[in-house]
């Protein structure tokens, strides 16, 4: 085996293409058709933290398969899209406001540029902080997907231990002598050297683990640094957002989380009280799981993908009419939409 890409060809006749965002920003998506005849329906995918779409062929593979179209989206700032700072490519998209920022382009990117047959629905899967932005967005806007699956969501950081004060008193002293953009104790730009298998925290499966190392190495352009110190800042006042009860009752999408057991990225806590609060959600459990269950080995990630297709198709199939075309939705959705709750 040469090189990632040649592991985890994209779909066929998947391709990349950019639209312009209401800041004058360049976002860079893909989409690739389904090859089977009569479509269940359209898939959105938000990557996580420093993911490329590159990274997700694997999975759009899978879900063209099953009779999905489907579109990614590279968040401004990574991946494709624009950076905040051309000279500087490895800083995060950190200004203040960055996640109603991505909520914005996301709504551009859903109503504006992918292409959807009228009666066709559309489900949303994120992952990590996409699923951070896919809750914020849901509360916004409650028309536009019909249903969502929320993987390793990014509700509440795993400080392992680290009060959540002490954080807060970190950012605050760095910012007070003009370092908000400065790297995060111990940060840098991306390195290989960072990835080794046996320390990495996002997928106990070595082959997986070792293509996406590779395709970031070939691929010098959608290489992303770690957190800078404005980031973490201004998504800790996202997560107060995002973890208000009222927050998370306004929310009706119907909403399907998964939750790894080994995750030492994002709070497994914060997940399941999420869970508890939204009104319409169910959720799986994986205690072996790390964070990335996307690319997780096969004994974890075949169950996971098949519980999520499992959530999504009868809500894609039911014969109710799109929620973007015309459906009044002013308050609990109906019962033929609403999805078994597991525990």
């Amino acid at each position: 085996m040469s090189n990632a890409n040649d592991n985890f060809a994209p779909p066929k006749g998947f391709r990349f293409s950019y639209f312009e965002n209401s800041r004058g920003q360049q976002i860079r998506y893909g989409h690739a058709k389904t090859t089977v005849e009569k479509p269940l329906g359209t898939m959105v995918l938000g990557p996580g933290y420093g993911e490329s779409g590159e990274k997700f062929f694997e999975l759009m593979n899978d879900l063209t398969a099953a009779g999905y179209n489907v579109y990614v989206m590279d968040w401004m700032g990574q991946g494709g899209s624009d950076r905040k700072d051309k000279n500087d490519p490895h800083k995060p998209y950190d200004v203040p406001n960055f996640m109603d920022h991505h909520c914005d382009d996301l709504h551009q990117f859903a109503t504006k540029v992918i292409e959807v047959p009228k009666d066709q629905k559309i489900g949303y899967m994120g992952f990590s902080m996409g699923g951070h932005i896919g809750t914020r967005f849901a509360e916004r806007y409650n028309y536009i997907f019909d249903a969502m699956s929320l993987n390793a969501s990014y509700f509440d950081m795993n400080s392992r231990g680290v009060p959540r004060s002490a954080v807060g008193s970190v950012v605050a002293s760095f910012r007070a002598v003009g370092k908000g953009g400065d790297y995060i104790p111990g940060g840098g730009p991306w390195s290989a050297d960072k990835h080794d298998f046996k320390s990495n925290r996002k997928t106990s499966d070595a082959e997986r683990h070792r293509r996406f190392v590779e395709l970031y190495q070939n691929k010098t352009d959608i290489q992303l640094g770690d957190f800078t110190v404005d980031w973490v800042g201004n998504s800790m006042s996202s997560l107060k957002r995002v973890n208000r009860k009222a927050t998370l009752k306004k929310i009706i999408t119907p909403t399907h989380i998964s939750i790894c057991g080994k995750d030492k990225l994002v709070s497994v806590s914060a997940q399941k009280r999420a869970v508890k609060h939204l009104f319409n959600a169910a959720s799986d459990y994986y205690p072996k799981s790390k964070h990335e269950i996307w690319i997780e080995r096969d004994a974890i990630r075949s169950p996971w993908l098949e519980n999520v297709k499992r959530f999504f198709e009868p809500i894609m199939q039911d014969k109710m009419e799109p929620v973007r075309i015309g459906r009044i939705v002013m308050g609990p959705p109906p019962p033929s939409v609403t999805p078994k709750r597991r525990r």
